[in-house]
């Protein structure tokens, strides 16, 4: 009887030994897929840099809202990048008038890893009175589409900017020393809008 005890002893301590490293193994098949998730899915955000992204202002009232806009496409392999934003760009400190409102396209526009940089350069005849819509890509097509020239006269210099792809945002160091961050908001499927 005695003899019978122990062996049933040594059977539970076996078992109680072996549920818990079956219980390892599976967790650890876990942690592996999970693993293999979250690379997968930091490779396809790499692939997904592509949509729209909107920057809020901060001063916005109800009658004008002055929100920037940054819409970028994958064409065959290169990346193409639209902006639509305010004279407040190029405008060293507005005082007493509404801002002028253009679209540009992103020149030299790079993205590579997590980086963006790109060159925005435009001109008295591309700023309108009236928020420009992302469905409009040019000044011309503006221009065609019935939008009225700004009437303010402001100079105007290239602008460069350099950002940082974070997830699903984009950050610019702004000018005042701040940051700005651009937040997508749709996904654009490749060659969409060519």
């Amino acid at each position: 009887m005695r003899h019978l005890l122990i062996l049933l002893f040594v059977i539970s301590i076996f078992a109680c030994a072996q549920k818990p490293k079956a219980l390892r193994v599976d967790s650890s098949v876990d942690s592996l897929k999970t693993i293999q998730t979250g690379v997968v899915d930091s490779d396809k955000s790499n692939l997904t840099i592509a949509g729209l992204y909107e920057f809020v202002y901060e001063n916005n009232t109800p009658s004008l809202i002055e929100n920037h806009y940054i819409k970028i496409q994958k064409v065959s392999n290169n990346y193409v990048g639209y902006y639509w934003g305010t004279s407040d760009e190029f405008d060293e400190a507005r005082e007493g008038y509404y801002p002028g409102f253009f679209v540009a396209k992103m020149d030299t526009l790079v993205i590579k890893n997590d980086m963006i940089s790109f060159t925005l350069d435009v001109d008295a005849g591309d700023m309108f009175e009236k928020v420009i819509p992302q469905n409009i890509k040019t000044s011309d097509k503006a221009r065609s589409t019935g939008f009225s020239k700004w009437k303010q006269s402001i100079s105007y210099k290239p602008r460069h900017y350099n950002g940082k792809i974070i997830g699903k945002s984009i950050e610019f160091p702004d000018q005042n020393g701040g940051i700005r961050i651009f937040k997508k908001k749709k996904i654009t499927p490749p060659n969409a809008d060519r």
